[in-house]
């Protein structure tokens, strides 16, 4: 007597939970694109070509997890093998995608990382022109730090030899005044480590979900295997009655 095949249905409302997570995922992985951007933007001292290279890549990837568990869905739906088939290739390519992203992240991190103190030394040099004042100013306030080691380095700069003895307000936690060296309570450690551990936090964050989304595609492939043997073997089963 031959066995008869699993019913693939059990298995198709599994593919529609992991579908649901994918939804998820897509959206999670989407909205992490975004806030690179404005991380990076709200930082303005990071070269914007690597974040906007992480931000689209993601962007992309997002949108194949969001198209693929569409077909997955269908697929389930309809118990067609091959509109899983085209699930299951999309999911691979994703995954590629996915630690080949994670992998750049990581040999490029450093390299990112170590940009940040040349680049904030330039801000203080600059610190007279407007844009290079707000982003500079706009650290030292919400990182409750001054200069890019310490307080000392405004001394050497352009703004320092014309203000001797005073830094800038958001040294002081105050944006809208000096602060003297002298009198005031400022900020004694500098800003480069608070920098370097935020830009270190974001893209860690980065290739962190896009770890844990290439774990729930494995999942998700294999499921989809399963379900197009179960319907295969009930398609033969189908064609001996």
């Amino acid at each position: 007597m031959n066995k008869q095949p699993t019913d693939p249905k059990y298995l198709r409302w599994s593919m529609y939970f992991f579908n649901s997570l994918y939804f998820f995922v897509s959206v999670t992985i989407w909205t992490l694109a975004i806030w690179t951007v404005y991380s990076m933007r709200y930082l303005a001292i990071v070269d914007e070509h690597y974040s906007y290279f992480v931000a689209i890549s993601m962007a992309t990837i997002g949108t194949f997890i969001l198209a693929a568990s569409v077909f997955a869905c269908c697929g389930a739906f309809w118990e067609n093998k091959a509109v899983l088939y085209v699930f299951i290739g999309i999911m691979w390519l994703i995954l590629i995608l996915e630690i080949a992203l994670s992998i750049w992240i990581f040999y490029n991190l450093e390299s990112i990382k170590r940009s940040v103190r040349p680049m904030m030394f330039d801000l203080l040099d600059t610190y007279e022109d407007t844009q290079g004042s707000m982003v500079i100013d706009k650290i030292q306030y919400n990182f409750e730090c001054c200069g890019v080691d310490s307080h000392l380095d405004w001394i050497h700069t352009h703004w320092g030899q014309e203000n001797l003895g005073l830094l800038p307000g958001s040294c002081c936690h105050n944006m809208f005044s000096t602060c003297n060296i002298s009198t005031s309570t400022f900020a004694q450690t500098g800003c480069y480590e608070y920098v370097r551990n935020y830009v270190d936090f974001t893209y860690s964050v980065d290739m962190t979900v896009l770890l844990f989304a290439g774990f729930a595609q494995i999942i998700g492939i294999s499921l989809s295997y399963t379900l197009t043997r179960l319907i295969r073997e009930y398609e033969v089963a189908a064609d001996e009655k």
